[in-house]
């Protein structure tokens, strides 16, 4: 079992939310608060998350590349977009086994 990733809003500041997958981060992305998910995209806790625990690499450079400068929604959107399309591929792989 992986380590879940663990959504905070500040330093401390738990929001009660968690992801122990991919598909579940994806689906925590789309409802979790702007806040948090700019403070872990500033710290690049997403792509060392996803790198480290997931072992996706080339998930976690595309999240990397993100512009520092993306904010609220479009930083979201942007997030889901990339993770979207790499759940679909991974999918695609594993149904070509």
């Amino acid at each position: 079992m992986s380590e879940s990733f663990l959504f905070f809003t500040d330093v401390g500041q738990y929001t009660g939310e968690m992801a122990s997958s991919l598909e579940s981060f994806l689906e925590k992305l789309k409802k979790t608060s702007i806040k948090a998910i700019e403070f872990h995209f500033s710290r690049e806790d997403f792509a060392k998350w996803i790198k480290g625990t997931l072992g996706d690499t080339h998930l976690a450079d595309r999240i990397s590349k993100i512009d520092k400068s993306t904010h609220s929604e479009e930083l979201r959107k942007t997030l889901q977009a990339i993770i979207e399309r790499r759940v679909n591929q991974l999918k695609q792989l594993a149904s070509s086994i």
